[in-house]
């Protein structure tokens, strides 16, 4: 494994970062700009003096900056839960300016009981929000909201048991936080210039009539055909989703053989995807270097990156009526995917809603008498307030 990450908040350097904010937002994105939903102020203002894990869904590359916006915004601390590879090597900035704002690292698909202990800690001491995707990978899709995974539930549940031993009046709110991204101006024709681009690398010919979903879609199954052709998977399925499937499957298979990685039965794809994925951070940062992964290492590593970011993708990816926001960040995915690079601008827009929050509390009684079902029984309320806020969110926005 690698080396766990604790969290040394320096709230000095915190309250310089967020004076500093708009600045770094116009130096990395040129224009970011974040808008509240009316409930937003009013949720985080009733839930000041409270112990809070926040739960926003994960759509988007530009998430944990937009929540690290609205932690300014609230004018409330966060901490973050992060995956462990982005911190990088023990030695490196990044790695400290995490850590000094109040992140910490988990090793996503492994049994991380460091990290697991870290976040009882943060939740079992009053008035501290965390912030945990509960997607646990992002989907690349502005409407879509994945299957929740494994974990939240549990450790809030637990830590919700243990303050109320501490004073029977405590207890621990799930708050739902719903993320949507929109660009401020048209940029379909950039999105078609870019489209174009890739159906030319892919040597698609285009009738003039197609819709820019069946050209998108009609550029991923090009794109998967190669794959499939590189790494002799047999086309055993017409529906995209199982074909996507067996693709990771097959590339799972590849690089547990060269990394000569065992994994168990019981873990799910995109768990086995994180764990070769930490597998070749723990190749890159064990010694505390930043070094560049090898050639090789690098094919590998991009191939099971191109992997994870499909775990989202299906046949509700391509609907008639796709908006400029779905398409931009599918095309993003297929330029990427084809030329190693991406062209088009980011939204600069973010917006924000919330859902009413959970009181763990009311769900400790199942807990204690079956833990598994307790688990389930705020794992589903969890899923239902975030996928009917996003529903609602879709329908109100501008």
């Amino acid at each position: 494994m690698l080396d766990f990450v604790k969290p040394r908040t320096s709230f000095p350097l915190l309250t310089l970062v967020k004076m500093l904010w708009p600045f770094y937002v116009l130096f990395k994105y040129g224009k970011l700009h974040i808008d509240l939903s009316d409930e937003v102020d009013e949720t985080f203002e009733r839930l000041k003096r409270k112990t809070v894990v926040i739960c926003p869904n994960h759509s988007h590359k530009l998430d944990p900056d937009v929540m690290f916006a609205l932690s300014r915004r609230v004018r409330q601390n966060f901490n973050f839960l992060a995956a462990r590879e982005i911190f990088g090597s023990y030695k490196s900035r990044k790695y400290r300016w995490m850590q000094k704002l109040g992140c910490f690292s988990i090793e996503r698909g492994a049994a991380d009981i460091q990290s697991i202990k870290a976040i009882h800690e943060v939740l079992t001491e009053d008035e501290n929000k965390l912030v945990i995707f509960p997607e646990g990978e992002v989907s690349h899709q502005n409407d879509y909201l994945m299957n929740l995974e494994d974990g939240v539930e549990r450790m809030a549940l637990t830590a919700c048991k243990d303050l109320k031993k501490e004073d029977p009046n405590k207890t621990l709110y799930i708050l739902p936080v719903i993320l949507k991204y929109r660009f401020s101006q048209n940029i379909w024709p950039e999105i078609l210039q870019t489209l174009s681009r890739v159906e030319a690398h892919l040597e698609i010919q285009v009738a003039p009539d197609t819709s820019v979903s069946a050209r998108i879609r009609n550029c991923l199954l090009k794109g998967l055909d190669r794959l499939e052709t590189r790494h002799n998977v047999t086309k055993r399925a017409n529906d995209l989703e199982e074909r996507l499937s067996n693709l990771r499957e097959r590339l799972i298979e590849i690089s547990k053989e060269y990394l000569k990685v065992e994994l168990s039965s019981n873990l799910g794809q995109v768990s086995q995807l994180h764990v070769l994925r930490n597998s070749f951070a723990f190749n890159q940062f064990a010694d505390g270097s930043n070094l560049e992964l090898s050639p090789e290492d690098r094919v590998h590593y991009e191939e099971l990156r191109l992997a994870t970011h499909t775990v989202a993708i299906g046949e509700h990816s391509f609907k008639e009526n796709l908006t400029q926001e779905n398409a931009a960040e599918l095309v993003n995915l297929l330029e990427e995917a084809i030329t190693g690079k991406i062209t088009l601008r980011l939204p600069d827009i973010a917006e924000i809603g919330v859902a009413k929050e959970i009181d763990v509390s009311e769900f400790l009684k199942e807990f204690e008498t079956k833990k598994s079902k307790g688990v389930q029984a705020l794992k589903i309320e969890l899923s239902t307030r975030m996928k009917q806020r996003n529903i609602e969110f879709g329908k109100t926005r501008v």
